[in-house]
């Protein structure tokens, strides 16, 4: 009795991969070009899976590598242009310092040390920006701020 899948159509990578195996067998020297040819016209004229078993017909089955899946590529993050900025700042800076240009490190340390944005008084939770803006009518009186 004939196996149960040998009714089943072939796809296109069974006819392949036996057309591969065929290969192997002519570098090997077990096939002569003729017979290579022949096999492969009828491999390529399989239509099921019992129709590739006799393409294979008096050659010794061959080993197979395992497969090995694809493996996943590592996310890199590059970093933020901030980043990037102080890193070249600090790299500036190093090389001035070594060309005995230190003072240029006092410029450097104003710019990339403030930047937030806030103010620095007691007046937290606004945006000193913010606060010109607005009016004085919304915000509570300087004086009250301040406290001596």
């Amino acid at each position: 009795m004939a196996a149960p899948d040998q009714y089943l159509r072939a796809s296109d990578a069974e006819r392949e991969q036996v057309i591969e195996d065929l290969r192997q067998h002519a570098a090997d020297g077990r096939l002569t070009m003729d017979e290579f040819e022949q096999r492969v016209a009828e491999a390529l004229a399989a239509t099921t899976r019992g129709d590739l078993e006799p393409v294979l017909r008096e050659l010794p089955a061959l080993e197979r590598a395992p497969q090995s899946r694809p493996r996943a590529r590592r996310q890199v993050r590059l970093p933020s242009g901030r980043a990037v900025l102080i890193a070249a700042a600090v790299v500036f800076a190093v090389i001035m310092t070594l060309q005995g240009m230190w003072w240029i490190i006092f410029p450097l340390m104003g710019v990339l040390g403030g930047g937030s944005g806030r103010c620095a008084s007691k007046w937290s939770g606004h945006d000193h920006r913010t606060r010109h803006r607005a009016g004085s009518a919304d915000l509570p009186d300087e004086r009250e701020l301040i406290r001596v």
